[in-house]
C-alpha cells in the first residue's frame, strides 16, 4: 500500500504529493470499479425489463379504457363445449356463439 488516503465511498487509493503509487493499488481499485459497474449494469438490465413490461401494460390499459371499443372486445376458446350452458346463438359458418 503506496497511499494513506481512501475515497469515502468505495475506498479506492488517494495519493499524496509524497506517496509513492504501485501497480498492486491500480489493479486493486480497477477490481473495485469493475465490480460496481458490472452491479450497475444488471441493475440496469432489471430495470430495462421491468419498464418495457410496465409501458405494454400501461399501452393495453389505454387501449382498454379510452379506445372505442366496436364489435366483440374478446373471445374465448373452447376445445369441446361439453357441460358448458350458455345462452345465446350458435353460428355454425363462424363457429361461434354471439350473444
Amino acid at each position: 500500500m503506496a497511499y494513506h488516503n481512501t475515497t469515502s465511498n468505495y475506498e479506492l487509493p488517494q495519493w499524496e504529493t509524497s506517496d509513492k503509487p504501485v501497480r498492486e493499488d491500480f489493479n486493486e481499485a480497477f477490481a473495485v470499479i469493475d465490480s460496481i459497474l458490472a452491479g450497475l449494469a444488471a441493475n440496469q438490465a432489471v430495470v430495462n425489463a421491468t419498464l418495457t413490461n410496465m409501458e405494454a401494460r400501461i399501452s393495453h390499459m389505454e387501449a382498454v379504457q379510452v379506445n372505442e371499443i366496436n364489435g366483440t372486445p374478446f373471445e374465448i376458446t373452447f376445445d369441446t363445449l361439453d357441460g358448458l350452458a350458455v345462452t345465446g346463438v350458435y353460428n355454425r359458418g363462424q363457429a361461434r356463439i354471439e350473444f
